[in-house]
């Protein structure tokens, strides 16, 4: 998948595939018979959406590479940062706004949000208060970029690494999860 295929199925996951459709069918009348540019796409889908699209894929079409989430706990945070990842494998500045998907226990507790530093801090009580982690036996762990929607890509630390390998051996994870958990331990 190329990039722009990538960066649009993550648009597209963000707003829902509704709310997607409705605000691509607005822009496709607003321009029809006439001339229009990527930045007219964008003021629609932020107009219909009240999302704040236009920055978001500002950020994504503008830069070269993509980030690579690295999820570490700190305490009672959930840290995380955006290296950019550039394929000569030098480091550079950039920085997102990524739409996570953030699944934690089970696929039915998902958390949906911006993330729009260099570096955020999620307090861990408040994502874990959501969790279903009775059936879990207490096992619980934290997936990000659930069903790799997103175009990123999520280094764990050892702790979040060993509850998600606890995940794969017990079957709770989905195929394309599991194919990203095995691609990351490559990286």
């Amino acid at each position: 998948m190329t990039k722009g295929t990538s960066v649009i199925r993550m648009l597209h996951n963000y707003l829902g595939a509704e709310r997607f459709q409705k605000a691509l069918a607005s822009y496709i009348r607003k321009y029809t018979n006439s001339n229009a540019k990527t930045d007219d796409l964008w003021a629609v889908l932020d107009e219909k959406s009240g999302q704040p699209i236009r920055n978001m894929m500002a950020t994504w079409t503008k830069q070269q590479g993509y980030p690579v989430i690295n999820a570490t706990l700190e305490g009672n945070y959930l840290e995380l940062e955006q290296p950019q990842f550039l394929l000569n494998g030098s480091s550079g500045s950039g920085m997102w706004i990524v739409p996570v998907t953030l699944g934690c226990g089970s696929y039915d507790m998902q958390k949906n949000f911006l993330l729009k530093g260099k570096i955020e801090k999620l307090d861990i009580k408040k994502i874990t208060s959501q969790c279903d982690n009775q059936e879990n036996g207490g096992n619980l762990w934290i997936k990000l970029n659930i069903n790799q929607t997103g175009f990123y890509r999520v280094k764990y630390d050892d702790e979040l690494a060993a509850a998600l390998q606890n995940a794969l051996r017990a079957k709770k994870l989905s195929l394309m999860d599991k194919i990203s958990k095995h691609d990351m331990q490559h990286c």
